[in-house]
């Protein structure tokens, strides 16, 4: 059996997925954009995520924000949202 550990090496031919994820979300024409994915447990959406954000990442004008919501359950997404977004944006650029 596999381990379901999130991976950034591309085991699962995501590419195209990550492909669109990345230009979805550099878009300007369709901002602000929400981007949902589903899929089973196990199916390799952290994974997905995972890549997008490598790739976003190493773009200048991208800042990119991880959370896992699981942390925050039951707590409203956008709470969430609002509470992780300033304390990842400080720690990335060196406040913290």
């Amino acid at each position: 059996m596999w381990h379901d550990n999130e991976t950034e090496i591309d085991l699962l031919g995501f590419g195209p997925l990550v492909d669109s994820v990345t230009y979805l979300a550099r878009a300007d024409a369709l901002l602000p954009i929400t981007v949902g994915v589903f899929g089973d447990w196990g199916s390799g959406k952290s994974s997905l995520m995972r890549m997008a954000h490598r790739r976003l990442a190493e773009d200048p004008t991208c800042i990119c924000v991880s959370f896992s919501p699981w942390q925050y359950d039951p707590a409203p997404i956008s709470w969430t949202v609002c509470y992780t977004a300033p304390t990842r944006l400080s720690y990335s650029s060196g406040a913290m």
